[in-house]
């Protein structure tokens, strides 16, 4: 199991519970014995919540918790009931070594951390792990971001009506914000891929700052895919990333961008700040160009994708 602190800064201590099966960040402590949530079977048998996203083998749920000090903690608890063929066969062939999808998930949101990347808080991290081979059953806890919201919904909610110099302002730190994110992701090795808008969390810049384009605070979420390289990300994890982002920034039934929020000199704005230069080299333009084929291949299979869904 993932054993170091997510942040020094906060002087979080680990606590092991229920014979090592469950990892409590101690300042969480009291929150979840209130809950009685001290065993794992208790966090994965855990019922009620608000669904936040289900797929086969997975599920995340938003709850409510009492503590003890007054009002309730909001958290968000992610749960692997069990582990995909490909998946497992992907990490024998690579030599990874035996490891539950919570605990890598973990792992990738403490580098993500150390990268300089405001992130979720970890809560709990638990895994079930039989005699031989990697966990099938885990689940991580993380402490919902207060004030933050989805970067597609709060775009189409903030820009796509609203055409006013201020708006423009606003989305211009935003721009050079999500370019900031993905800047320093890729150049301390990391790779999300499933970089899309909805796994960016932003919390609005307010008052008088808000209104002169300061960059609103982003958060990095669904870490569970992120991938390492030696050095900075090679330029072919980068296309892929930086694709998915520019697919789910124009209007799509796959986000909530229903208007033309963002516009070609907004995309320019982006690849300097990310490539951090006021003019694109040769070079810089080839990559930007393999991003706007990439988006454009994705759009066709999520097209292909819903158009089988509907046939079906």
């Amino acid at each position: 199991m993932a054993s170091r602190q997510p942040d020094p800064a906060t002087e979080d201590r680990i606590v092991s519970l229920d014979g090592g099966r469950l990892l409590v960040n101690e300042a969480f402590r009291p929150v979840l014995e209130a809950a009685g949530l001290t065993t794992f079977e208790a966090v994965m048998t855990l019922r009620g919540g608000e669904p936040y996203r289900v797929v086969p083998g997975r599920s995340t749920v938003r709850v409510e918790l009492p503590d003890p000090r007054g009002g309730r903690r909001a958290v968000y608890v992610k749960r692997y009931t069990y582990a995909p063929c490909c998946a497992g066969l992907r990490r024998v062939l690579r030599l990874d070594p035996p490891r539950s999808f919570a605990d890598a998930e973990l792992r990738n949101m403490f580098r993500v951390l150390d990268a300089g990347i405001p992130a979720m808080r970890w809560v709990a991290l638990g895994e079930e792990r039989p005699a031989s081979g990697a966990a099938q059953r885990s689940c991580l806890v993380t402490e919902e971001i207060a004030g933050a919201v989805q970067a597609d919904k709060y775009c189409e909610a903030a820009f796509g009506a609203d055409r006013s110099r201020e708006a423009i302002l606003r989305k211009r730190g935003l721009v050079r914000a999500m370019a900031n994110v993905a800047r320093r992701m890729h150049c301390a090795g990391l790779v999300h891929r499933d970089f899309y808008l909805c796994h960016l969390l932003v919390r609005p810049a307010e008052g008088a700052k808000g209104a002169k384009g300061a960059e609103p605070a982003l958060h990095l979420i669904d870490m569970a895919r992120i991938g390492r390289t030696r050095g900075a990300a090679p330029p072919r994890w980068v296309v892929k990333d930086l694709a998915a982002l520019l697919f789910s920034s124009r209007p799509s039934p796959a986000t909530h961008i229903r208007s033309a929020v963002f516009t070609r000199t907004d995309a320019m704005r982006f690849a300097c700040a990310y490539f951090h230069t006021p003019h694109l080299t040769p070079e810089q333009k080839r990559l930007i160009r393999r991003v706007i084929r990439k988006a454009r291949w994705i759009a066709r299979r999520e097209e292909q994708r819903r158009s089988r869904g509907t046939q079906e």
